[in-house]
């Protein structure tokens, strides 16, 4: 189930926090600076703490950048499709529908707000993303969570439906991983009068769901570059540590934590490239 991402600004003030956390963690615990003599192992568990927070919390950063990157265009109408206002009403008659499906095992991504805007619910559509009021979900057919087709929900009030993917991975009781996918739907009212624009919608995604187009060409390449950067990153952690443990510098574990965190995030960088890669990938093979 993907809940999608309220308030994303929000998120980008919590990843910043982290960041200078972490950075004081990482200087306060080189510097040794305890005064109970425990310095050689708070000052190990600081740094390893603040160097892990200063090296994943970057990540996160970016990814919440770029959607209140998205998300103020999308406000400004910058790539947008289609947009509508639902009314206080017809969202009430929504939610209603929105219970007996609930009753009947049919979730929603998105979950109707306790209190109804007095102006109405905001619809925005750009190429691969949806605000649903101030919630944004983004709509990419490849990658972790993606969408895998769309349809209208032949309904009083209709509402546009996309069957949503997630992929996960998880430890099973043999101690191996595996991958598991959920399903599930994320449905979205449809403002009576509003037709056209849901037509718009409809042949935007269908099209994107045939490959006969691609909503956003540059997407995954920038993830190609995030992940090999990560991935040099990671290398210049691993060689920093671990030519400090061939030179014995005496910094507790510090080098230790170095090397092995340096070696985790340049993997996953790679990683992270690699998948983007094959995405990129299988998408221009469908147009093709």
């Amino acid at each position: 189930m993907n809940a999608g991402l309220s308030h994303p600004r929000r998120s980008v003030a919590i990843c910043v926090a982290a960041i200078a956390l972490g950075a004081g963690l990482l200087l306060w615990g080189i510097a040794g600076l305890d005064a109970d003599g425990n310095g050689p192992v708070l000052r190990s568990a600081a740094v390893a703490i603040g160097l892990l927070m200063c090296i994943v919390f970057p990540f996160f950063l970016l990814n919440f950048l770029w959607a209140v990157r998205l998300t103020e265009a999308m406000k400004r109408g910058e790539g947008v499709i289609a947009r509508w206002t639902v009314p206080p009403q017809t969202l009430e008659e929504f939610r209603t529908l929105e219970a007996e499906r609930k009753k009947a095992g049919k979730g929603n991504d998105w979950k109707v707000p306790r209190r109804i805007p007095p102006a109405g619910l905001k619809v925005i559509f750009s190429k691969d993303a949806v605000m649903i009021g101030e919630t944004f979900f983004g709509l990419a057919k490849g990658g972790l969570a993606r969408f895998t087709g769309v349809a209208m929900v032949p309904d009083n009030p209709l509402a546009i439906a996309f069957g949503m993917a997630m992929t996960t991975g998880r430890m099973t009781s043999s101690g191996t991983g595996r991958l598991i996918t959920h399903h599930s739907e994320l449905r979205i009212p449809l403002a009576r009068g509003a037709s056209a624009e849901a037509s718009k919608v409809l042949a935007h995604y269908t099209a994107v769901t045939r490959g006969e187009t691609i909503a956003r060409p540059g997407f995954w390449t920038l993830r190609i570059r995030i992940g090999l950067w990560g991935a040099g990153l990671g290398a210049v952690s691993a060689a920093l540590g671990l030519a400090l443990i061939a030179l014995k510098v005496e910094l507790g574990d510090a080098p230790l934590v170095m090397a092995v965190a340096g070696m985790m995030v340049g993997l996953g960088g790679l990683l992270l490239a690699g998948i983007a890669w094959m995405i990129r990938r299988g998408e221009r093979a469908d147009r093709s």
